[in-house]
C-alpha cells in the first residue's frame, strides 16, 4: 500500500469523543508511513494539543465559532465563522495536505470547508448511528463517510458511507485482547475475586443523573447488595453521598471521579450501566460486556437514543430510557442479572459483533483507494 509521505490533516473538536478517535487514526496513519497534522478546536484544546505532541504528532490549535445562540450570537456568528474560515484557509495553504479527515463536530467545519474549496479530498468520520449536522452539511463535499455504527436509514447524507467501526486507543485494544486476570486486576480496586463486578459511569456530561439514581439503588437491592462489587466513576469531586449509600448497604465499592485506566474497569466488569455514546459502545463491544444503556437525552439530535436503539434491536444491549431509569427499575434489573447471569450472556455475545479492533486501519486504508486521489483538473491547495 503506497502510504509513505501522504500528508493527512485531521480536523477535530476538543471533546474526548472526537479527539481520541482522531488520535488513534493519526497514530495508525503514521505507523503505515504517512504524515499527520492534527488541527484541534473547541473545548480542552490545550490539553489535547499536549497529548498529541507527547505522542510525537504535529498538532495546532485552530479557531472555531460556537453555533449561534441568542440574538447577539446570531449577529456575531457570520463574522466569527468567516474569520475561522480565513484562518483555516491559511493553514491549508501552509500545510499543503493530500487529504483531510473531519471528525464530525461543528468545530471542524471551517477546516473541512476550506479543504474542499481547495479541492483537497475530504473524508468524514461519524461516531454515532445518527449523522450529525456538521457531517450532513459537509457530506455534499466529501468523498466518503466512515461510520462507527450502522446508520439510521433515511438520513440525507450526500456522500457514500462505509462501516469501519470506532477507532479506539491502543491501550484499550491491548487489554481487550487478553483474558482478565481477575485476582490481579481486582486487587487494584480492593475487590475479592469471587463476587461479580458492576461498572457505572455517565461520561463527562451525563454522569449527574446516574449518580443521583445510584444513591438510592443500594438500599433497594436488599440481600442482593452483598453479592456484588461496584466501580462507580462519577465525574464529580464530591462523592460522599454515593460512598455512604454503598457502605450502608454493605457493598464493596470503588468510587472515584475518574479512572485513568478505564480499560481495567471494562476488563473486570460483569455488567455495565452507562450512557450510549459512540465511543462507549465501541469499548463495550471490544470487551464483550452486557450493558444497561441509559441514553443522555440532551445529546445533540438525541443521537444517544438512536445508538441505544441500534444496540437493542440487535439484541446487543438493554435500552432503558432516562424517563424509565428509576432507582426501582435499575435495582430490579441488577437483581435479575445477579439471579440469572446466563440470561444476560446473549447481550455480551451480540455486542461483540459491533466490535471493530481494526477500525483505525480500516479508515487509513480508505485514504489509499481511488476515492482519495486528487482530481487531475483540480487546483492545488497552495
Amino acid at each position: 500500500m503506497a502510504t509513505k509521505g501522504k500528508h493527512l490533516i485531521i480536523a477535530t473538536g476538543g471533546t474526548g469523543g472526537h479527539f481520541y478517535p482522531a488520535l488513534a487514526i493519526a497514530l495508525e496513519h503514521e505507523r503505515q508511513g504517512g504524515v499527520v497534522t492534527l488541527l484541534v478546536a473547541g473545548h480542552n484544546t490545550a490539553r489535547h494539543l499536549e497529548t498529541a505532541r507527547k505522542a510525537g504528532l504535529a498538532a495546532f490549535a485552530c479557531s472555531a465559532p460556537r453555533p449561534p445562540g441568542g440574538l447577539l450570537g446570531r449577529v456575531a456568528f457570520p463574522v466569527q465563522f468567516l474569520r475561522a474560515c480565513l484562518g483555516a484557509r491559511r493553514l491549508i495553504k501552509r500545510l499543503r495536505p493530500d487529504l483531510v479527515l473531519g471528525m464530525g463536530s461543528f468545530a471542524c467545519v471551517p477546516v473541512c470547508l476550506m479543504a474542499a474549496r481547495a479541492r483537497v479530498p475530504l473524508f468524514l468520520h461519524e461516531g454515532n448511528a445518527m449523522v450529525g449536522r456538521a457531517n450532513l452539511f459537509l457530506s455534499r463535499r466529501a468523498r466518503l463517510l466512515a461510520a462507527s455504527l450502522p446508520l439510521v436509514p433515511g438520513q440525507k447524507c450526500r456522500c457514500p458511507t462505509r462501516l469501519t467501526g470506532m477507532p479506539l486507543r491502543p491501550e484499550i485494544l491491548r487489554v481487550a485482547a487478553i483474558p482478565c486476570d481477575r485476582a490481579k486486576t481486582g486487587e487494584s480496586f480492593g475487590f475479592t475475586e469471587r463476587k461479580p463486578v458492576l461498572l457505572v459511569f455517565g461520561g463527562s456530561l451525563g454522569a449527574e443523573f446516574l449518580n443521583g439514581v445510584m444513591t438510592r439503588v443500594p438500599a433497594l437491592l436488599g440481600d442482593h447488595a452483598g453479592r456484588l462489587q461496584v466501580i462507580h466513576l462519577t465525574g464529580a469531586d464530591d462523592n460522599h453521598a454515593l460512598e455512604q449509600a454503598y457502605s450502608q448497604a454493605g457493598m464493596q465499592a470503588f468510587v472515584r471521579a475518574y479512572e485513568n485506566h478505564i480499560q481495567d474497569c471494562y476488563s473486570l466488569a460483569d455488567l455495565v450501566v452507562c450512557r450510549a455514546g459512540g465511543s462507549t459502545l465501541a469499548e463495550l463491544a471490544v470487551f464483550g460486556k452486557p450493558a444497561i444503556l441509559v441514553p443522555f437525552p440532551a445529546a445533540a439530535n438525541d443521537h444517544q437514543t438512536a445508538n441505544a436503539q441500534v444496540m437493542a434491536e440487535a439484541g446487543a444491549a438493554l435500552h432503558l430510557p432516562q424517563k424509565d431509569a428509576t432507582p426501582e427499575a435499575l435495582a430490579e434489573l441488577i437483581r435479575s442479572w445477579l439471579d440469572c447471569p446466563d440470561a444476560w450472556a446473549d447481550y455480551a455475545r451480540n455486542i461483540r459483533r459491533f466490535g471493530h479492533p481494526r477500525a483505525s486501519a480500516a479508515i487509513v486504508e480508505i485514504f489509499f483507494t481511488p476515492e482519495a486521489v486528487r482530481r487531475t483538473d483540480a487546483p492545488t491547495a497552495s
